[in-house]
This record gives structure tokens, sequence and C-alpha cells, in this order.
């Protein structure tokens, strides 16, 4: 299976890291989606192509920033993934943990409907993540929508860049208590 690394990279930014809901430890791949969440943010993206199969994938280490397409050989006693850059040249090999668990279904948390909401805090670290996964230079300005019965906070983008290469972004950043 092959998947544009940029998509891993800015998946990679939410996925849990060390969370006991072991499941939220990896990046959700299935269909042409590729999504992942650490239980206060959550990245959803569309890849070109659809993949067989319905995986979460924790990969050690981060996806090296010139790899441009990575091929994942799981099963067996181990699973990998091989990350190539433009020139389809093999730049690193990280080893990939198939995680067994049910992932949790972004679309219920994603507000059918947005409407106005008097005050909602966010941690505004969070928002900033945007900016990390799809690329500071280019990615321009984000929209912000508020809403859904948790106060959720929708990003998507302004850049038609952004929503080509990432297959239009929804990044989701849950609510938290104001003091």
């Amino acid at each position: 299976m092959k998947i544009e690394s940029k998509l891993l990279r800015a998946a990679q930014h939410c996925q849990g890291k060390g969370d006991v809901r072991y499941y939220l430890n990896g990046v959700h791949v299935y269909d042409n989606i590729v999504e992942s969440t650490n239980g206060h943010v959550a990245v959803q993206m569309t890849m070109k192509k659809k993949i067989r199969g319905n995986f979460i994938l924790n990969i050690k280490g981060v996806v090296p920033s010139k790899a441009v397409v990575t091929k994942f050989v799981l099963g067996g006693s181990e699973s990998i993934a091989k990350h190539y850059d433009f020139y389809k040249i093999l730049i690193s090999v990280s080893c990939v943990t198939v995680i067994e668990g049910k992932f949790p279904d972004i679309n219920k948390v994603m507000p059918k409907e947005f409407k106005p909401v008097l005050e909602v805090g966010f941690n505004t670290e969070y928002v900033g993540l945007f900016a990390k996964m799809f690329g500071k230079g280019v990615m321009g300005s984000a929209k912000f929508k508020f809403g859904g019965d948790a106060g959720c906070v929708l990003l998507t983008s302004n850049n038609a860049i952004v929503n080509e290469e990432y297959g239009d972004p929804k990044f989701i950043v849950m609510p938290s208590r104001l003091n």
C-alpha cells in the first residue's frame, strides 16, 4: 500500500503519543481517508487513491520531510514503511506497528451544522498545528467554524493548493474549559 508521505506527516501531528487509549497512538487509513486524533484535536484528509483494508498504523519516528511516497509492507513478523523521495529513491525505512482496535468515528464529532456560539475556549497551541501540518508559507489563511453541541472548532483551508494536495483537510479542535 502506498500513501503520500505529506498526509502521514500531517496526521502524525494529531495522533496520540503514549495514550492509554492505544488505538489513538497511530494514523488511521482506510478507503481514501487518512485521519488521526489524540482526543483533543483531529484531522481527516482524503487521498487521491483508495486503499484496500482498514489499518491503524504507528510509524516509529517521524516521516522524513524529503519523503514523497511511503510504501507499507505489512504482515509477517515485521511491518515496515519505506520512504521514497521525489526521484523514487529509498531514503529511509521505519518500523511500523499495526494497532488492533476500533478507531473512533471522527465523522461523529464533526458537527453537522454550525450555529453561533457565544463563548468557546480552545487551546491556541492546537490551532498552531494547522500551519505545521499544511505548510507555513503555502497555507494562507484558514476558515474557522464554531458549533456543534460541544462547541468544536473546525478549521478548513482557504488555499486551493492545500485543499488539492491534502484532500480538503478538516481539522477539529475540541473545546477546553474557560476559567
